[in-house]
């Protein structure tokens, strides 16, 4: 396989309001959509080309990729199998709703539990990612531009690496909005990441 470059959503109308993240689908704010522009020429400036463009179908995801596609004039494949975790009846509900009716009270990740009713659990979401991964990534002979949100991401780079459901309750793989991360296999055959979160061109951008 070739290069898997891993974009985390740009700046969203949720990061700066008080609804919640996951299913909740926000667009982007002023500044996530200068980022997105800035993510699309940074990729530019990596020498990407010739690669598959795919992008979670919600807003603030599809929104960041549509910049990527403007960019390089490619097309853009949208999976609902790569949005945020599913965070169940707290979509579209404020960050204090959330807080004030999560089903866990654990302090502690606790990977067959959903936080609120309808919603997905760490090892579901685990699951998808690893699912995701056999699909569209195993073989590929092409380069992929993938955009995604944050969790999603931790758990898709950390099923890349081979890290547990388990091993997630004390360990988790962090980005922030904008950030570029690259996946790949070594010529020993190792699954590899071999850039993480890099944000260096965000810089100044307000």
């Amino acid at each position: 396989m070739k290069k898997v470059y891993i974009i985390q959503h740009c700046q969203s109308e949720h990061h700066v309001n008080t609804l919640t993240g996951g299913w909740t689908d926000t667009p982007l704010t002023l500044l996530g959509k200068k980022q997105a522009h800035a993510v699309a020429k940074e990729l530019r400036m990596m020498g990407v080309s010739n690669f598959k463009l795919i992008s979670s179908d919600l807003k603030r995801a599809y929104m960041t990729a549509q910049e990527i596609a403007k960019e390089f004039s490619v097309e853009i494949n949208t999976l609902e199998m790569l949005r945020e975790i599913n965070n169940g009846e707290a979509k579209n509900k404020t960050k204090e709703w959330a807080f004030n009716n999560k089903l866990s009270s654990s302090d502690r990740l606790e990977v067959d539990q959903k936080d609120w009713d309808g919603a997905e659990t760490p090892r579901e979401l685990h699951n998808r990612m690893s699912t995701f991964i056999n699909q569209y990534i195993v073989n590929t002979q092409t380069d992929i531009v993938i955009v995604s949100h944050g969790v999603a991401i931790g758990y898709l780079i950390s099923s890349w690496l081979g890290i547990t459901p388990e091993q997630m309750r004390d360990t988790f793989i962090k980005g922030s909005a904008g950030g570029i991360s690259i996946i790949s296999v070594s010529p020993l055959g190792q699954n590899i990441l071999t850039l993480f979160n890099n944000t260096s061109f965000l810089r100044g951008l307000q």
